[in-house]
């Protein structure tokens, strides 16, 4: 579920893949002086260390899986996000 506020803050939204371990990617430590909100797509396996994100969605199969670009893509159409990174 995505908060009202943070849907007005979209054109500042940034959106990770990732599907290493949080200690080695913690993009929310990286990111904390920009004080804009983080959409985490990641792997199931990996989803569990995700906590400090404003959308994090989780996949299955995560290196194979198609619908994680989909995601991505249909995301975008909503936040409009200003940079984009694939871990």
């Amino acid at each position: 579920m995505v908060n009202k506020d943070i849907l007005e803050l979209s054109k500042y939204f940034y959106y990770f893949l990732n599907k290493t371990a949080y200690s080695k990617s913690p993009y929310d430590v990286w990111l904390m002086e920009l004080n804009k909100p983080i959409v985490m797509l990641t792997s199931s396996d990996r989803a569990d260390e995700c906590r400090n994100y404003d959308v994090i969605e989780s996949f299955d199969h995560y290196p194979v899986n198609g619908c994680i670009e989909i995601r991505a893509l249909e995301l975008h159409d909503t936040y409009q996000f200003e940079s984009k990174l694939g871990i």
